[in-house]
């Protein structure tokens, strides 16, 4: 389990940044006819104009990303785009978030080649 301070710096800013983006190119993906252009940290998860099954697929790409599982059980406690990238960064492992880390200091550019 990761400290209260591993948490913090998982969700950091940069990280969330990173995360929303990441989101927003796997929702265009799934959902090519609605604009994701206004969407940030705070909005609501249900007011993304997505099916539920968009919806479930993103976030099977964001656990395929992120290394994380995120219970059904717990989806419903996450309201916004912010509340969803704590409860990724608070179930990744130290490791994940040093590989994390390392991607985002070399500055690796996303897969934009699918949904994985």
């Amino acid at each position: 389990m990761m400290s209260a301070t591993d948490a913090e710096a998982a969700s950091d800013g940069a990280w969330t940044e990173q995360f929303l983006g990441f989101l927003v190119e796997h929702l265009q993906v799934l959902e090519p006819n609605c604009e994701f252009g206004g969407l940030g940290l705070d909005s609501e998860l249900a007011s993304l104009g997505v099916d539920s099954l968009s919806l479930l697929a993103a976030l099977a790409a964001i656990e395929d990303r992120y290394g994380v599982r995120i219970p059904d059980s717990e989806l419903a406690t996450l309201s916004t785009v912010v509340d969803l990238a704590d409860r990724v960064a608070a179930r990744m492992t130290n490791r994940q978030q040093a590989t994390l880390a390392t991607h985002r200091d070399l500055k690796v550019a996303p897969n934009k080649s699918g949904l994985s």
